[in-house]
């Protein structure tokens, strides 16, 4: 008779290299998705703004666009480089900053 923790063993290991499987084709599915154009729609939904909230920017040429014919694609990674370029200071930040320049210009 085999040894019943032999058994379990070897279907945990299965079990285990299946899901580094899963995880490694969903890391792969995350990848691809990345680095697909976004269209104006499924940009809208990202940024949850409105279709024409988006025209309106790409018409005053303050969102990164890509224009290919009569379409409009936008990339992942550049709108996040743009929203990024919104970004508020905290007082933290703030303070860490003036303390930086107070440490490299005394008086």
């Amino acid at each position: 008779m085999e040894n019943p923790f032999e058994i379990i063993n070897e279907r945990l290991n299965r079990i285990e290299a299946l899901l580094e499987k899963l995880v490694l084709q969903q890391e792969g599915d995350i990848d691809k998705a990345r680095s697909k154009p976004m269209t104006s729609l499924e940009l809208s939904t990202y940024l949850n703004l409105s279709v024409y909230t988006i025209y309106g920017l790409v018409h005053k040429r303050s969102l990164p666009f890509i224009k290919k014919g009569r379409r409009l694609y936008f990339e992942k990674k550049e709108i996040d480089k743009w929203l990024m370029q919104g970004r508020q200071m905290t007082k933290d930040d703030l303070n860490l900053k003036v303390d930086e320049y107070l440490m490299r210009n005394p008086r």
